[in-house]
């Protein structure tokens, strides 16, 4: 790849928000739904391959601002109440790379095919109270880590 003598280095930060939700299997099984605000800051740094192509590396650092664990608990038996237990700020944070292939269709449009990771980091969440059969107990979402691999692809105009 011939580097870009041109090449520069790109600063950026903005507001980020991660939502999914899943269904844990088998007896006692329930649904989830987590959605996370956070900032990422990162760089990126293109780097033109030829006259109608380029390769973008992305590296990024995530900040939790807030976040929430959703747990229809009351899946599992009517005796049960939902917890919602929240992340507070700065419990939590993710690593993100990429590198971005794009390339020129016309003078207006490109394709963009993105390989990217993150692994996130998110400390115990702060407790609620449910009741289980009329007695009060304390929850909370423990310590956990996620990787996320994938493939984005992006048409630009």
């Amino acid at each position: 790849m011939p580097s870009d003598p041109n090449a520069s280095l790109i600063v950026y930060t903005g507001f980020g928000y991660r939502s999914w939700r899943n269904r844990l299997e088998g007896p006692g099984g329930y649904q989830r739904q987590v959605d996370y605000l956070y900032l990422p800051f990162g760089v990126s740094m293109p780097l033109a391959v030829n006259q109608t192509s380029s390769i973008e590396l992305i590296f990024e650092f995530d900040l939790l601002v807030r976040g929430t664990v959703h747990s229809r608990l009351s899946d599992v038996s009517s005796d049960i109440t939902d917890a919602l237990n929240e992340q507070a700020f700065a419990s939590g944070f993710a690593f993100r790379g990429s590198a971005a292939y794009r390339i020129d269709i016309d003078r207006k449009t490109s394709l963009s095919i993105e390989p990217y990771f993150r692994v996130w980091n998110v400390s115990d969440s702060q407790t609620d109270t449910i009741l289980i059969g009329g007695e009060q107990v304390q929850v909370y979402e423990p310590q956990n880590q996620t990787l996320e691999v994938g493939l984005g692809v992006s048409l630009h105009w």
